[in-house]
């Protein structure tokens, strides 16, 4: 939820009431602003809220022309003269309020009566604005949930793979190992297979002639008779082929 609070001088009213609005719910998006800003945050506003425990010692005056372009549910005027010259916005805006406090700038007296009226204008702004948000949180609690469905239903819709029991939308980080031990077993059976194969298969083996088996074979009658059908010689009185002995 988007909210600008504006003032006339962005000093001291609209930079409390921000520093408040924020430490109420930091899903808030909280700016303020000034119609005519000053040139820097009073340091009296700046004191009394360091006593509440917030610190708007960096917060700087901003002109309210450089968010006339944006949209936001809701601006809040905290002063007559700002609500009296609130600008037109070209962005949208859902709602406009107007929560008045008097200017603590113009307290006189000494410093400790000044910082008396800094202080009750700021418990004020506190509990003006704790009674706003206290009526807005209903619609910022609907508009979480709405972007925390939208959330898990881009991510599938399933719970089942969040690490915090389904509430969350963070999946769960996959192991590695199941794949690196199925691959490994795998490699292991196909090692045993390949192993198998090899030794379990015959060898080829080759049977040595002896010199004898070639001359009786020589002498042999289908030695003979291929010799003679090849050149007609008679082998019947000799080893060799073919001459006649």
């Amino acid at each position: 939820m988007r909210i600008l609070i504006l003032c006339t001088g962005n000093s001291c009213r609209s930079q409390m009431a921000e520093g408040f609005l924020k430490s109420f719910d930091s899903r808030l998006k909280v700016y303020s602003a000034g119609t005519n800003p000053a040139a820097s945050a009073n340091p009296n506003a700046i004191a009394a809220m360091k006593e509440a425990g917030i610190d708007i010692s960096g917060k700087r005056p901003k002109n309210v022309e450089i968010f006339l372009s944006d949209s936001f549910d809701y601006v809040i005027t905290v002063c007559d003269h700002a609500n009296e010259t609130c600008p037109h916005f070209s962005g949208q805006v859902r709602h406009r309020l107007h929560m008045g406090f008097e200017d603590p700038f113009e307290a006189g007296g000494t410093k400790e009566e000044v910082m008396s009226v800094y202080r009750r204008v700021r418990d004020e702004i506190r509990e003006g604005f704790l009674n706003f948000y206290r009526e807005i949180k209903p619609e910022i609690d609907k508009e979480a949930e709405g972007i925390q469905e939208t959330i898990i239903g881009d991510s599938g819709g399933n719970n089942d793979d969040c690490n915090c029991g389904g509430d969350c939308c963070q999946p769960k980080k996959k192991s590695i190992w199941p794949k690196v031990i199925f691959t490994l077993v795998m490699l292991a059976a196909m090692g045993v297979i390949v192993v198998k194969l090899f030794f379990t298969s015959s060898p080829v083996t080759s049977t040595p002639v002896k010199n004898s088996q070639i001359v009786n074979d020589q002498n042999s009658p289908k030695w003979a008779d291929s010799c003679k059908s090849a050149s007609g010689c008679d082998t019947t009185k000799g080893s060799s082929c073919c001459p006649k002995n």
